[in-house]
């Protein structure tokens, strides 16, 4: 079993590179602004469902910190499973947006 210490910290570096990776799906957004303001909309909204997935794994992450262990193994679950569909909705819209 992963030590709790050690699964927290994994978690949160990897929240930090998808806040990497939503910043720069931003960045490539803005420069398809003035080239197709209707494109440019729907990858808004694609960032901003990434933005939110992203919030509630950091949510889940801070519940998991002040945990039993009982209730660490199911908020680990939950945080796998939303750390899944981030990290595939990251690589689709990579491939949509850039």
């Amino acid at each position: 079993m992963i030590d709790k210490d050690k699964y927290i910290h994994e978690v949160e570096k990897q929240i930090d590179e998808w806040r990497r990776d939503i910043y720069k799906l931003r960045i490539v957004t803005e420069d398809v602004g003035w080239k197709d303001p209707d494109r440019q909309m729907h990858y808004y909204q694609v960032i901003e469902k990434l933005s939110a997935k992203e919030s509630e794994v950091a949510d889940k992450l801070a519940l998991l910190k002040d945990s039993n262990l009982h209730d660490w193994q199911v908020n680990k679950d939950e945080i796998d499973l939303l750390r899944k569909e981030v990290t595939e909705a990251i690589s689709e819209a990579r491939s949509r947006v850039t």
